[in-house]
């Protein structure tokens, strides 16, 4: 579980000795690590207006091996149980608000690069093909103009135009009659000019897919009436979701190309 769904450093630590009840005696093994006693440890868990100092969750995070915006969520949350004044705790939670929007931001998470200029980004997000053809044209099978098109169901003069434009952006190359992606992940930001196309194209495919479907495909709608504490929850799992989709991705051989789409709003 992200601790990001968590506004209080208690519950993540309430969830960290969760996930460690098979071992013996480990909340007492925290408070050591923290550098406190176990009695003390408890009273901030029981929330008797006991609370961890910078040192102790400092140690916590070493210990948990938290990524850098992880630790500073946590120790964000500390001082802001710490702080007395309102003005010092709207400081915490604004930076607070900066971590998170951090952490949601899949750019930033994924480190992908944006493409390269203005003009390859217009034609790239300019139709869903480009994309499809960029990963898909190195896998047997699919290695020529002609087996793009039968595959897409396209005129082969649209996918040998995807081609062309795809080794001018040096995002893929031809070898020994094959064709080699070069770059094989790009992304686009929430704030491109290209982001809104980039989301409709795929959209669209996915009607498209709809109205025409093969291999079994997963799609699944639903509007719901929750808090917003658990609409940030929602989020965070879904954010989970894309880390391990990401990991059995980056993992997997290719064989074929598919796309997955996840949308979570306000109606």
């Amino acid at each position: 579980m992200s601790i990001f769904s968590e506004s209080n450093y208690r519950s993540i630590i309430l969830l960290k000795i969760n996930e460690n009840k098979g071992l013996k005696a480990y909340r007492g093994q925290l408070a050591k690590i923290a550098g406190c006693q176990q009695s003390f440890l408890s009273q901030v868990l029981n929330g008797d207006s006991h609370n961890l100092s910078l040192e102790h969750g400092a140690n916590l995070c070493s210990h948990w091996n938290f990524t850098e915006l992880e630790s500073e969520w946590f120790m964000e949350l500390i001082m802001l149980e710490r702080s007395q004044g309102r003005a010092l705790k709207q400081i915490h939670r604004r930076r607070l608000k900066k971590i998170k929007s951090e952490q949601s931001n899949l750019s930033s998470r994924y480190k992908i690069d944006a493409l390269d200029t203005k003009k390859i980004a217009n034609f790239y997000y300019s139709d869903w093909l480009v994309g499809a053809v960029h990963v898909i044209c190195s896998v047997e099978g699919f290695n020529s103009a002609r087996s793009l098109a039968a595959r897409f169901n396209v005129e082969q003069d649209r996918v040998s135009r995807a081609l062309d434009f795809l080794v001018d952006a040096e995002l893929i190359e031809n070898s020994e009659g094959r064709w080699r992606v070069t770059r094989k992940k790009v992304h686009v930001g929430q704030q491109s000019p290209h982001y809104i196309q980039n989301n409709m194209n795929w959209k669209y495919r996915a009607i498209h897919s709809l109205q025409n479907p093969a291999l079994d495909p997963l799609h699944y709608s639903s509007t719901v009436s929750i808090s917003l504490v658990d609409f940030e929850r929602v989020r965070e799992i879904l954010l989970e979701t894309i880390d391990s989709v990401t990991g059995v991705v980056d993992r997997s051989g290719e064989e074929d190309a598919f796309s997955i789409l996840i949308d979570w709003f306000r109606v």
